[in-house]
C-alpha cells in the first residue's frame, strides 16, 4: 500500500517513504509504527508540547533515517521554543520594570494620600486690603465631606472685635474648606510704625466627631499707606467764591478723614502760594481788607484780573502719601445786596394742600440788586433735596398716608457772595383713591 505525500510544517512536500515489499503489505510493523510516531508528533506540535514533540521526531529519525518530516518537526519545535523564551524574557522583564515603579509609586505613596493645607500652617505676611486664600485639600475628596470651622483671632488670642468680622470671609456651601482674609484698609495705624497680628484657626470635624484637619496661621499685617479723604467742604471746592471786601470773615472749612483710620489730620491752608495757617484745625477765616479792591472798581468788572486762589492741604500725620487738596478761586467786591424773592408761581401761601397722585410745580422768581450774578437755587422737603433749580415739581405716591401728612418745604436762594434769602411751606399731603384709568 503506498504512502500518500503530506504537507510538511515548513511547507515542503514530505518524501514519501519506500512502499514495504508486496508480502509484507498490511504486516509490516515498521510502518506502522512510523505512521504512529508521525501522527503522535503531530498531535504534540499543535498541542504545543514541543519538548515532546521533539523526542518523538528523533525516535522516528532513528526508526526512518529518510524520513524529512523528523528534521522539519525538530526545526519547527525549536523555533517554538525559541520564540518562547523569548516572550517568557520579555514578559520577565516587563514584570521587573512593573516592580520597580510599583516601589518608586508606594514610596511617595504616603506623601500622595497625606493632607494638603495651602498655605503651611506657621506665619503668613499681607499688606492691608491684600488678600490671602487659606484651604485645604485631600485625595479622592475626602475633604469635601467635613464640617469645617473657621475663627479669626486678635495677637492675644482673643476674639477680634465686630468691625473685623466682614475682613474674613467664611466660606459657602460650594466650598466651605476654602475661606479669604482681607485685613480692613485701616487695621495698621500709620502712626504707630508697628504691624498687626492676627491668628487665623481652622479645623476639619468628620461626621462622627473626629477632628480631620487642623491649622493654625499668624497673620502679620503690614500697613499700606493711604491718603486721606476730603468727604465735604464749605463752601464748594471747586468753584468761585465771591467775598466783600471789609466785610466779616468768610469761614472756610474741609471734612476729612484719615486713610489710615487714624484722626491726627494736620491742614495747612495758603492764599496763592503763601502759608496762612498750619495745624490741626480743618477751619479758616478769611477776612480780606476794605483796601484790598483799587479805589474806583467794584470787583464785578468784566476786565477784573484773575481770582485769588485758597487752598487746603490734607495730609496725615506722616505727611505720606502725597495730601489731597482742596481748592477755591475767589473774587472780592466792594459790596453786595442779598437776592429778593419777588414772586411765585403759581401763587403759592404758606399753607398747600396737596392730593396723593396730583402733581405740582413751582416756580420761584428772584431778583438780585447786584445782577449780573450768579444764583444757587436749593428746595428741600422735610430736610432732603428735591430740586437746584428756580423750580420744584411736588407729586407724593398713593399709600403715603392713610389720611394726611404733614411736610416742610422750604428754599433758599444764594447768591455768590454767600448773602441768602429763604421762604418755607407747610404741606398737607391727602389720601386719595387711586384712579382705575391709565395714566396719558
Amino acid at each position: 500500500m503506498a504512502i500518500k505525500q503530506k504537507t510538511s510544517l515548513s511547507g515542503k512536500t514530505r518524501k514519501p517513504r519506500s512502499a514495504p515489499p508486496n508480502d509484507a503489505v498490511g504486516h509490516d510493523e515498521k510502518a506502522v509504527r512510523i505512521h504512529a510516531l508521525m501522527a503522535q508528533a503531530e498531535r504534540l506540535y499543535y498541542g504545543k508540547r514541543y519538548r515532546q514533540a521533539i523526542n518523538v521526531s528523533r525516535k522516528l529519525a532513528k526508526l526512518d533515517p529518510a524520513n524529512v518530516m523528523a528534521d522539519q518537526m525538530v526545526e519547527g519545535c525549536e523555533r517554538e521554543l525559541h520564540r518562547r523564551r523569548v516572550i517568557v524574557s520579555v514578559a520577565l522583564l516587563a514584570l521587573l520594570l512593573a516592580g520597580l515603579g510599583l516601589a518608586l509609586l508606594l514610596s511617595g505613596l504616603p506623601e500622595f494620600l497625606s493632607n494638603s493645607i495651602d498655605p503651611k500652617p506657621g506665619p503668613v505676611k499681607l499688606a492691608e486690603r491684600g488678600t490671602q486664600l487659606f484651604r485645604f485639600t485631600s485625595p479622592f475628596g475626602r475633604h469635601t465631606g467635613l464640617e469645617y470651622r473657621w475663627t479669626l483671632l486678635d495677637e492675644a488670642g482673643e476674639p477680634v472685635p465686630p468691625e473685623e468680622q466682614g475682613t474674613l470671609k467664611l466660606p459657602d456651601n460650594q466650598k466651605p474648606w476654602e475661606c479669604a482674609y482681607t485685613p480692613a484698609y485701616n487695621l495698621v495705624r500709620a502712626a504707630d510704625g508697628r504691624p498687626a497680628v492676627r491668628r487665623l484657626v481652622a479645623s476639619g470635624i468628620a461626621p462622627s466627631g473626629r477632628e480631620e484637619f487642623h491649622a493654625e496661621w499668624t497673620i502679620e499685617v503690614s500697613n499700606a499707606p493711604n491718603a486721606p479723604r476730603i468727604v465735604s467742604t464749605d463752601p464748594r471746592a471747586g468753584g468761585l467764591v465771591w467775598l466783600v471786601a471789609g466785610a466779616a470773615p468768610r469761614i472756610f472749612r474741609v471734612d476729612a478723614s484719615d486713610g489710615d483710620g487714624g484722626t491726627e489730620l494736620t491742614y495747612v491752608w495758603r492764599v496763592g502760594e503763601q502759608a496762612v495757617q498750619e495745624g490741626a484745625k480743618p477751619t479758616w477765616a478769611y477776612a480780606p481788607p476794605a483796601d484790598a479792591l483799587p479805589p474806583g472798581t467794584t470787583g464785578r468788572e468784566l476786565q477784573w484780573d484773575s481770582p485769588v486762589a485758597i487752598t487746603c492741604h490734607v495730609a496725615n500725620r506722616g505727611g505720606e502719601p502725597l495730601p489731597q487738596v482742596a481748592e477755591w478761586r475767589v473774587r472780592l467786591v466792594r459790596s453786595n445786596e442779598p437776592p429778593q424773592l419777588v414772586a411765585f408761581e403759581p401763587e403759592t401761601p404758606d399753607l398747600i394742600r396737596i392730593k396723593e397722585g396730583e402733581e405740582r410745580k413751582i416756580a420761584a422768581k428772584v431778583f438780585d440788586p447786584d445782577e449780573p450774578e450768579l444764583l444757587s437755587y436749593a428746595w428741600e422737603l422735610d430736610g432732603s433735596p428735591i430740586s437746584r433749580g428756580a423750580t420744584c415739581t411736588l407729586k407724593f405716591p398713593h399709600g403715603i398716608t392713610d389720611g394726611e401728612k404733614r411736610m416742610t418745604l422750604k428754599l433758599a436762594v444764594s447768591d455768590a457772595c454767600g448773602a441768602r434769602v429763604e421762604r418755607t411751606w407747610e404741606i398737607i399731603v391727602v389720601d386719595a383713591p387711586e384712579s382705575s384709568s391709565p395714566q396719558p
